[in-house]
């Protein structure tokens, strides 16, 4: 078996996290994000990501249900610039903006080049295969 690319990786500790308007945000890069994840997924570790924005975080502030599922994701990345912003204006700045849309794309090519599988869920009957041929990684 060849060494693949973040096959070694060693248990990570959760990032510390800000919070912003009581919402908690991981202070994290996305590519320690990728990272976390794979080493995760390699400790057999289960867990969630969400990536709110600026409505997200007004729907977290409104709905009192919904706090508990943040509490207890893996991480939460801050998904839209308003919310980076707001973290530099309240002086506890976040590294960047962790774009899910974006996070689909590099997970997936971290996680084939690391020789994990993916395993994508499609709508219709052709949906999961088009998101494989996006991301690359082969048919679902």
């Amino acid at each position: 078996m060849t060494s693949a690319p973040f096959a070694d990786l060693k248990p990570m500790s959760a990032p510390p996290r800000i919070s912003l308007l009581g919402m908690p945000i991981s202070v994290i890069t996305e590519a320690d994000a990728i990272a976390f994840i794979l080493a995760s997924l390699q400790g057999n570790r289960g867990g969630w990501v969400i990536t709110p924005n600026l409505d997200q975080l007004r729907l977290f502030r409104k709905h009192a249900e919904l706090r508990p599922m943040y509490d207890q994701a893996s991480l939460i990345l801050a998904d839209g610039m308003p919310l980076v912003w707001a973290s530099r204006i309240q002086k506890t700045p976040l590294p960047q903006r962790v774009a899910g849309s974006s996070l689909i794309l590099t997970l997936t090519g971290a996680a084939t080049a690391a020789g994990r599988s993916i395993f994508l869920l499609g709508g219709n009957p052709r949906a999961a295969n088009r998101a494989a041929e996006t991301t690359h990684c082969g048919a679902s």
